[in-house]
């Protein structure tokens, strides 16, 4: 026993000496010590989790994960290493393991308050608002004054379209920190949802008073004005997006100095489109009359791989190029740059909005023929309607309707359904097959990640299309196709769909379908649904 407790102390000094380096700032030195302490001890969970540490600091976060396990392994009763192990998943988008692992945590010790907010970040991550709910309320009833928890708190109510609540949530988080820019902006934008627009942007005047700078809070102004089809006021602010912040645009890295509006001259202007897919093809909506002008030849347009067939047959004077690191070598001989969406800042709003009546961008004649043959054949008299169902993109969850939501129009014995849905999974097919007793079909000769210019052809060629907000939605209308658009309230709905409007202002054949009441499916299915059966024979 005697010759046991000598070896413990001598492990412990040892690792005592290890962790003095490594409060030195000396994490490589302090990383060997404990290496060579586990060579004769691998069994030691003190020191896995101190070489987890060392690790972590290193930044060699795989290598602290297995450290870390190492030690729940050996000892999975101590809920210091679940925190530290679970915290680390986190950051590593490994959620699922990392609520497993902060389960046992909090199971552990009840009354680690930071262990309960970080079990509600995995819980959110999954999209388990109920669980994540009931974590960061013990969180809070630990620490009433536990900011970050009362904010995540807010976040998760709304996502569970209970603004209201959400909103208590962030008034209270403002007060126990009002320089909180996360507890300005959330309070603001949930305001804004539930349609309290000047509220929501005096929240944020204040805020700015005192902080002029804060570049979330102009990020955020933008798309409350946007939103609210305030868009002079609204795409002056929205340059800010291109500031950095945690929702900013990422600028692509061109050397050449910003286009200022002022004629091109002699010169070349290099457009890149931002953002989404449907972001970009809806920012060439901003575009369509500068680039069908004298100066469109004097463009360069770097976008997304799968739109330059498009993009070109669309727009047949401008060079199109692919976006890729490192750019593409023709945009070097581009004199000026200009992000997408700075078109309506510097060419002006209205200006952007000009000959929405008409569509502007073209499919390719022989495809949309083809294609066009071929659904009607297997239609058999019948409209032919693309259907596109649902989304894993943001606020993917809040822009879906559930599977048994789509029946009133699948089951519609007078439409031939063809799928325009990018990923599905087979349940949802076999669902919709049965629902309307097999007039549902899957092209699968489209292939929507390798290009667009087929699925343009395809969309080009039906009847009408009835979708979710999606780029679906976005080229359809571009292509001037009857489209319904399901659009959510609240949260879910994005800035460009405004708030009220059945109709577009980018896209004159698109219907917008919206919900009564956030997470209410059945109003906005309906209206699509009247608006099929109003369509010209």
């Amino acid at each position: 026993m005697s010759e046991e407790l000598s070896n413990i102390d001598t492990i412990a000094e040892r690792r005592t000496l290890a962790l003095g380096e490594f409060s030195k700032g000396n994490a490589a030195s302090a990383q060997r010590l404990l290496e060579k302490i586990l060579r004769s001890h691998p069994d030691d969970p003190e020191t896995w989790v101190a070489l987890g540490q060392c690790k972590e600091n290193l930044g060699r976060h795989q290598d602290a994960v297995t450290a870390y396990q190492h030690a729940w392994k050996f000892n999975s009763k101590d809920a210091r290493t679940a925190y530290h192990l679970g915290r680390l998943l986190i950051q590593l988008t490994r959620y699922s393991e990392a609520a497993t692992i902060l389960t046992a945590g909090v199971t552990l010790n009840p009354a680690s308050e930071a262990m309960w907010c970080d079990l509600g970040t995995a819980q959110t991550s999954l999209r388990l608002f109920s669980d994540a709910e009931n974590s960061y309320r013990h969180a809070a009833a630990l620490n009433p004054r536990y900011t970050l928890a009362i904010l995540n708190l807010g976040s998760c109510l709304r996502e569970q379209a209970r603004p209201e609540e959400a909103i208590a949530c962030f008034k209270q988080a403002l007060t126990l920190d009002s320089g909180s820019t996360e507890a300005v902006t959330r309070l603001a934008t949930t305001l804004s949802d539930i349609g309290q627009i000047d509220i929501a942007l005096d929240v944020l005047n204040q805020f700015l008073k005192a902080r002029p700078g804060s570049v979330e809070c102009h990020q955020n102004k933008a798309l409350i004005l946007l939103r609210a089809g305030r868009l002079g006021a609204g795409f002056e602010e929205y340059e800010w997006r291109l500031y950095p912040s945690p929702v900013s645009v990422t600028a692509r890295p061109f050397p050449m100095p910003r286009w200022q509006g002022d004629s091109l001259k002699d010169r070349k202007l290099l457009i890149w489109l931002e953002q989404g897919l449907g972001d970009e093809i809806l920012s060439l909506r901003q575009w369509n009359s500068f680039l069908n002008s004298s100066e469109g030849n004097q463009c360069i347009v770097e976008c997304d791989r799968r739109l330059v067939e498009i993009i070109e047959r669309s727009f047949p004077s401008v060079t199109v190029v692919a976006r890729q690191t490192p750019a593409a070598q023709a945009t070097k001989t581009a004199d000026v740059t200009c992000p997408a969406w700075s078109a309506p800042h510097l060419l002006g709003a209205a200006a952007t909005c000009a000959n929405a009546s008409k569509s502007y961008l073209t499919s390719d004649s022989a495809k949309k023929s083809a294609f066009r043959t071929k659904y009607r054949e297997l239609a058999r008299g019948r409209k032919v309607i693309g259907l596109s169902w649902s989304s894993k993109a943001q606020k993917g969850d809040l822009k879906t309707p559930q599977i048994n939501d789509w029946d009133p129009i699948v089951g519609d014995q007078d439409y031939f359904f063809v799928s325009l849905q990018h990923a599905f999974s087979d349940d949802d097919v076999a669902r919709l097959s049965a629902i309307s007793e097999g007039r549902f079909y899957v092209d699968q000769s489209v292939d929507t990640t390798i290009n667009f210019d087929d699925h343009a052809a395809q969309v080009s060629s039906l009847d009408a299309t009835v979708t979710i907000s999606n780029s679906t939605a976005h080229l359809a209308g571009a292509l001037g196709v009857n489209v319904a658009t399901l659009i959510p309230s609240g949260y879910g709905g994005f800035w460009y769909w405004f708030r009220d409007r059945l109709d577009s202002p980018w896209y004159s054949s698109m219907r917008v379908c919206r919900q009564n009441n956030a997470g209410h499916w059945p109003s906005a299915v309906a209206d699509a649904h009247n608006w099929l059966k109003g369509l010209p024979a």
